[in-house]
C-alpha cells in the first residue's frame, strides 16, 4: 500500500513523515515485524523526533489509525453512502468501485483495518477498540442509510437494515482477507459481484 503524503503550503513535519511511513510499513510488513528504527530510517527522522512526538510504537499505531486509516476509510466507505438519496445504489457503487478501481497490488496486501485487527486484536485492547470503532461506524452508517429504504426486505430478503449492513461488511472484509491469503483477487471479485446482485434494485 502506498500512502499519499500530505501536501500543502507548509513543509511536511517529522511527525507527519513518521506516521505516513509507519502506515505503509505496518500495512506491507505487519506491525510486529516493523521496528522503530526501521520507521525512522525510512521516514528520514531522528530518534529525538520520535521521542518528542510519541512515547511508543503503539502511540504511532494509534495515530496511524486515527489520522490515515480512518479518514481514508470514511472517504471510501461511509461518505458516499451517508445521506445518499438511493442508499442501495450508493452501496452498490462503493462495492463496484472496490472491485473495479482498486489496484491488484493494493487489494492483495489486504484491508488495513483487517490486517491490524487480525494481528493485534488479541494483543492490545486499545488498538483493538480503535479498529472495532471503525467497523462499527461502517456498519451503523450503512444501516442508518438503509433504514430509509421502505421496501428493503422485498428487495434484498433481509428483515432489517442492520442485518443487511452486517452481512455486507462481513462479506467484504472476509473476501479481502481471502484475497490476501490466497494472493488472488478472485475471492473479492466473486463476493463483490454477488453483493452487487443482492443489492440490485428489483426494477433494474
Amino acid at each position: 500500500m502506498k500512502i499519499r503524503r500530505r501536501t500543502g503550503n507548509r513543509r511536511e513535519s517529522a511527525r507527519d513523515r513518521i506516521i505516513a511511513t509507519a502506515a505503509e510499513l505496518f500495512h506491507n510488513n505487519g506491525y510486529n515485524a516493523t521496528g522503530i528504527d526501521q520507521i525512522l530510517k525510512a521516514a528520514g527522522a531522528t530518534k529525538g523526533s520520535f521521542h518528542h512526538h510519541f512515547g511508543s510504537k503503539k502511540e504511532i499505531a494509534l495515530a496511524v489509525i486515527k489520522e490515515i486509516v480512518a479518514p481514508k476509510f470514511n472517504r471510501r466507505m461511509v461518505e458516499p453512502v451517508a445521506d445518499a438519496p438511493k442508499p442501495l445504489d450508493a452501496i452498490r457503487q462503493v462495492i463496484r468501485n472496490l472491485r473495479t478501481q482498486g489496484s491488484t497490488d493494493d487489494l492483495l496486501t489486504g484491508c488495513p483495518i483487517n490486517n491490524l485487527s487480525s494481528e493485534l486484536a488479541l494483543q492490545d485492547r486499545q488498538i483493538q477498540s480503535s479498529l472495532s470503532a471503525l467497523l462499527d461506524r461502517w456498519q451503523n452508517e450503512w444501516a442508518k442509510a438503509l433504514r430509509s429504504q421502505s421496501d428493503l426486505e422485498m428487495q434484498t430478503g433481509f428483515k432489517s437494515a442492520r442485518q443487511l449492513a452486517l452481512y455486507v461488511v462481513a462479506a467484504m472484509e472476509g473476501a479481502q482477507a481471502m484475497a490476501k491469503a490466497q494472493q488472488s483477487r478472485e475471492p473479492l471479485d466473486a463476493v463483490c459481484k454477488h453483493l452487487e446482485t443482492t443489492l440490485k434494485r428489483s426494477h433494474d
